[in-house]
């Protein structure tokens, strides 16, 4: 783990053992930690601004963010970059933003349960194929005065089904659709911060399948 981005909306929070990343940043502020505890007080003030980026250096990114998650309430969540057999990527439309089907990990599930789980479920369809695991990312939030870090696990997988959507409407689903590679970068900026990367990675061809992109 290199950098790390814990996304608070449109801003974020990076943790990162680059130092020519955290003190390039012309969006923001960077710092210097020596011990993974002293990240905590930064994340503090972060919170409390209004700065667009926060960049701190540290020697170990994962055992800050350990402490991170260990004083705030953690959230596991999963979800899939879901492609057909086209090599379509499946979008959601979630109280007016494109989304990725994605939702919290159960008690007794693994993230590959929940990914493959949320994705049926959120999209209205069954028989989804979950492959290789993509990466985490993460924000915060707070809900009644609590601050939550949800950390969320992305698969790769596949639908071969021909059985169109069925959007979650319980869930703020108005509709999914199948959207070429080729054509992703129209939706990107009507996306959540936290999912951009992983759909320009996608729109990029950085996947582990071969795809039609045209």
């Amino acid at each position: 783990m290199d950098t790390l981005l814990i996304y608070a909306d449109e801003r974020f929070f990076a943790l990162s053992s680059d130092e020519s990343l955290c003190f390039r940043a012309l969006n923001g502020i960077g710092t210097r930690i020596d011990e993974a505890a002293e990240v905590c007080a930064h994340f503090d003030f972060f919170m409390q601004s209004d700065i667009p980026e926060f960049y701190v250096c540290t020697p170990t990114p994962s055992a800050a963010l350990d402490c991170l998650l260990s004083r705030n309430v953690h959230v596991a969540a999963a979800g899939g970059l879901l492609f057909d057999a086209a090599g379509r990527l499946t979008l959601i439309r979630r109280f007016g933003y494109w989304d990725l089907p994605k939702g919290k990990v159960e008690d007794g599930e693994t993230e590959v349960e929940a990914a493959r789980r949320e994705m049926e479920e959120e999209c209205g369809i069954a028989g989804v194929e979950v492959g290789c695991k993509i990466r985490d990312t993460y924000h915060v939030y707070v809900r009644n005065d609590v601050r939550i870090i949800k950390r969320t696990a992305w698969f790769e997988a596949l639908y071969g089904g021909a059985a169109p959507f069925a959007p979650q409407a319980e869930e703020g689903i108005s509709e999914a659709v199948s959207v070429r590679l080729a054509e992703l970068q129209d939706y990107i900026p009507q996306t959540y911060a936290s999912l951009r990367e992983l759909m320009r990675d996608a729109a990029n061809g950085c996947s582990t399948r071969d795809r039609d992109t045209r």
